[in-house]
């Protein structure tokens, strides 16, 4: 390319500068006017079709320095996804154009990629069908992607689990199809379908918040006739019981007592005894502060799934900087806070542990109000199993797929990692602060449990954007279910072994250190490369990686891989997460089954989503199910489950 091309679209462009700009997700340049300039050179630019998108600089060129060569006919019909590797997250991607916005067909581009010079590397690397919009690119491979289809993912979340960060799914789909990439007037990428997610139907993009098109609102809110969790009935005991069992394993297991034989004297404190307006602004004050951060313009902006309408959402991946500053800031408000008078004191953390649990609590049950409220404004697409007309089991379960304020705004995602998922960290250093300020040190087990659940936390975060494809956010509504488990049962519940060692500070032998680390890092090596396995053989079944690896071919024309991680058993990521979570509470001792509370349940947990996910798929993929489940016979623990 001529240096004069290049400088111009590296250049400033002041707003209303008239700009030949890159579509997201193909190769083509269309007319467009820039609208708002960004720190970091990026720009809003308003296309013809009044989409808007958030483009880098090395994405824009002025009209004039177009140069000549292949026509735009031709250029149009080059799809990214044909001349390198796509790295869409779709398993599958179907063949034709993206549909349109009705009463206008696509314009012409201006100018293809293709006809760029190749010495600019940036522009070539943002050609290919990647969902992601800004220069940068996740430097990791997404965290635990499912395997099977999008619609029985286990998730980076919480469902009934509540289990914030677990990952799921059994085996992969291969098959990927190509798309040729045509101007939609909304958030739409190359890959604008997903036969995993049954999006067939023409796509009606959205840009507001996951709203379906005027149209298509009455199909896409279908009345839900299947209930799960014992229906409203078991909606109501689970949100009245879920609550209780914080304070009951509080009342087991405080300063003064950890045993089971005192449950039945378990004493649940006075409604009012658990009311703080101190612990309610402080966990006000803490959403605030996280929902600042995710509005910044850092990180980087990505597309999620199909949804059912066939449009797709932009989603601000940025938790990992996130909790950098957070760190930054609590870390220095706890150790210099005193001068400027805001220091946070750890301390108080520990000794109003069931008051901040009850604020937690109650903000969760605000937000569901809300929720459940915001759902029923026009054009809002609601979730396929939360929209029963049952008031008690919609706001339990999440009426709506996709609550969002404003164009960026998540809130489903929002909570999903961020606020709770950081507190259990911040929650497990005032534990450790106030171990050390009680008994003068901190213990091994207290930098242990620390140090593998901090490790834990921080692959979730840097892996933020492998929820877009989890359950949760495909299928899921947000309502008490989600809400509650990302902001109260998340950080109050995990955050038990931190808490018991306080007043317990074990200092555990050399061998057993030693034990406990080798098992935790085993199980995060298995969990994390059975997951890198098998994202490998979503995303690209034909490299080196996986060619080799035994599959089996399906009735729909994709295939299961049977082999390698996922030929030990159907899921070995499930495995690697019970080790690691064994290794966590191994550093109580093994004298308290309290301790254990977290590794019972989850096990439960995970039973019950296995065979959750083999019923689903059974019906799914028919004979070669069967094929697959004779061949790995193991669900969990090979050669015992």
């Amino acid at each position: 390319m001529a240096s004069g091309a290049r400088s111009s679209m590296a250049g400033a462009h002041p707003v209303g500068t008239k700009v030949l700009a890159l579509w997201p997700g193909s190769g083509l340049y269309y007319p467009g006017t820039v609208v708002r300039q960004h720190s970091g050179a990026r720009y809003d630019v308003e296309f013809e079709d009044s989409s808007t998108f958030l483009l880098p600089a090395n994405n824009l060129m002025l009209p004039n320095s177009r140069r000549g060569g292949r026509s735009p006919s031709r250029s149009r019909s080059r799809s990214p996804s044909r001349r390198r590797r796509s790295r869409s997250r779709s398993p599958a991607r179907r063949t034709g154009k993206s549909p349109t916005r009705a009463g206008k067909s696509p314009k012409r581009p201006v100018a293809s990629a293709s006809t760029l010079s190749s010495e600019n590397d940036t522009v070539d690397s943002l050609v290919e069908s990647s969902p992601v919009l800004d220069r940068r690119t996740p430097r990791r491979s997404t965290r635990g992607r499912p395997a099977v289809d999008e619609s029985v993912e286990q998730k980076n979340s919480t469902s009934l689990s509540f289990s914030q960060t677990r990952t799921g799914g059994a085996v992969s789909d291969s098959v990927q199809t190509v798309t040729s990439p045509a101007l939609s007037p909304a958030l739409s990428t190359a890959d604008s379908g997903s036969a995993a997610m049954g999006s067939d139907a023409p796509s009606t993009t959205t840009t507001d918040g996951g709203a379906s098109s005027q149209a298509a609102g009455t199909e896409l809110n279908k009345k839900t006739t299947n209930f799960e969790f014992g229906g409203p009935m078991g909606a109501l005991f689970t949100m009245i019981s879920l609550p209780l069992v914080i304070m009951a394993l509080y009342g087991v297991c405080n300063p003064s007592t950890c045993s089971v034989a005192d449950l039945g004297m378990a004493k649940i404190p006075a409604l009012w005894s658990l009311f703080s307006w101190k612990a309610l602004m402080i966990v006000d004050v803490w959403l605030a502060f996280h929902a600042f951060l995710y509005c910044l313009d850092i990180g980087w902006v990505q597309w999620g799934q199909p949804l059912r309408d066939g449009s797709k959402l932009p989603y601000r991946i940025s938790a990992l900087q996130t909790f950098v500053i957070t760190c930054v800031v609590f870390l220095g408000s706890v150790f210099y806070g005193d001068r400027v008078h805001l220091r946070i004191n750890p301390v108080y953390v520990y000794e109003n542990y069931l008051q901040l649990a009850f604020a937690a609590t109650m903000v969760s049950l605000v937000l569901s109000i809300f929720l459940y409220a915001y759902s029923f404004r026009q054009g809002a697409m609601c979730a396929e199993g939360g929209n029963t007309g049952n008031m008690v089991y919609d706001f339990f379960i999440g009426r709506e797929l996709n609550p969002r304020i404003g164009r960026m705004f998540d809130l489903k995602v929002f909570c999903e990692l961020r606020p709770g998922l950081i507190a259990w960290v911040a929650i497990n250093f005032c534990m450790a602060y106030t171990q050390y300020v009680n008994h003068g040190y901190v213990s091994n087990a207290m930098l242990l449990v620390n140090a593998f659940q901090f490790l834990y936390v921080l692959d979730g975060l840097a892996s933020e954007s492998a929820i877009l494809t989890t359950m949760d956010i495909i299928s899921d509504g947000f309502g008490f279910m989600l809400a509650f488990g990302d902001l109260a049962w998340v950080p109050f519940i995990y955050t038990l072994q931190a808490r018991y060692l306080v007043d317990r500070p074990e200092q555990l032998p050399t061998w057993a250190v030693a034990y406990l680390v080798g098992l935790n890092m085993l199980g995060f090596y298995i969990f994390r490369s059975a997951n890198s396995q098998k994202d490998e053989f979503r995303r690209a079944p034909n490299s080196t990686a996986v060619s080799h690896l035994y599959r089996i071919p399906t009735s729909r024309g994709r295939s299961l891989l049977a082999d390698g991680w996922w030929g030990v058993c159907r899921k070995p990521n499930y495995l690697g997460d019970l080790m690691m979570a064994l290794a966590w509470c191994g550093t109580c001792g093994v004298q308290n089954i309290i301790c254990y509370f977290y590794f019972i349940y989850f096990a439960i947990l995970l039973i019950h989503r296995q065979r959750r996910d083999d019923l689903h798929c059974a019906r799914k993929y028919g004979e070669a199910w069967k094929e697959y489940t004779q061949r790995v016979p193991y669900r969990i623990v090979p050669g015992i489950y």
